[in-house]
């Protein structure tokens, strides 16, 4: 039996609907199945939690905690300025950031500048600001809701 160990905290903060040890598959395991497997005489090994894989069970954890996310290729348009995925993400992740509808070709390098900052406070992998094209970050990032002063803030910038 071969298992990843991903902590504690998944277990507590999903109320139980995650737990600590999950199959290199993905497969849901825990502590029961381990000492059954001991007393069955089979060999046990637990790794930790890669990088990637962390990342993919913090966003499991975020969607049942109810929090947005957003995929990395769409966050990837914003924060490199390089067209990652199709050019309609780019519109409507600007508009569900900054909370204005309606947003037009000439207004984007204005509004992504005015949304760079909030960004940045909120993205802090370089990864995603290492102006590349890359395809291969991929998944979901948790993304926060910005304030409606974050979103004051941005319109300020706007009109600078």
């Amino acid at each position: 039996m071969k298992l990843i160990y991903i902590g504690d905290h998944f277990y507590r903060e999903s109320g139980t609907l995650m737990s600590s040890l999950y199959t290199e598959d993905g497969k849901r395991s825990d502590w029961g199945f381990v000492s059954s497997a001991l007393h069955n005489g089979e060999n046990v090994e637990i790794r930790q939690v890669t990088d990637a894989e962390r990342e993919y069970y913090e966003t499991q954890l975020s969607k049942i905690r109810g929090q947005k996310t957003i995929d990395i290729q769409r966050l990837r348009n914003l924060t490199t300025r390089i067209l990652h995925t199709k050019v309609s993400h780019i519109y409507e992740d600007l508009e569900n950031i900054t909370g204005e509808k309606g947003l037009m070709t000439h207004m984007l390098p204005r509004v992504i500048r005015a949304v760079e900052p909030w960004l940045r406070d909120h993205v802090k992998d370089v990864k995603f600001w290492d102006g590349k094209y890359d395809t291969r970050h991929t998944g979901d990032y948790v993304l926060s809701e910005p304030t409606e002063s974050d979103r004051k803030a941005m319109i300020e910038r706007y009109y600078e």
